[in-house]
């Protein structure tokens, strides 16, 4: 747990400052397919449940389940430039990204969380990790 703790704070103090200054207020960095590849709860680690690939296209989510059953698409509401950025969808989030991977922290309802602290995780929020799938 601590290891993980370490490196979310790692990536979100320092790889989201990387990201070229030409994508403010853009959220096409955020198209393609992503690997969910992490999940992290109050519980800890979840790993029966990663394995889906999300696509995103504009304002539009989609998904294969891990076991390759679709789901979408779904509007969803990105704002980049909010501090820390946001990703709302069927709740909302906070999400950082750096080229090929996305960490994104959702809550259901209306608690938006404002740090990617795993230690103050609600017990239905979760942290996912994501890759970016090459096409």
């Amino acid at each position: 747990m601590h290891k993980f703790v370490f490196t979310v704070v790692v990536f979100v103090l320092i790889l989201p400052r990387s990201v070229d200054s030409q994508q403010k207020g853009r959220t096409d960095h955020l198209n393609g397919k992503w690997k969910c590849v992490r999940i992290e709860s109050k519980e800890g680690l979840r790993p029966t449940e990663a394995g889906w690939v999300m696509t995103i296209t504009g304002n539009q989510v989609s998904w294969l389940d891990n076991r390759g059953a679709p789901s979408g698409p779904y509007t969803i509401a990105i704002d980049p430039e909010a501090q820390p950025p946001r990703l709302d969808f069927n709740g909302v989030g906070i999400y950082c990204s750096n080229g090929d991977t996305l960490v994104f922290y959702w809550c259901p309802g209306s608690n938006r969380p404002t740090t990617f602290d795993a230690t103050k995780l609600p017990p239905e929020a979760r942290i996912f990790t994501l890759q970016r799938l090459k096409e």
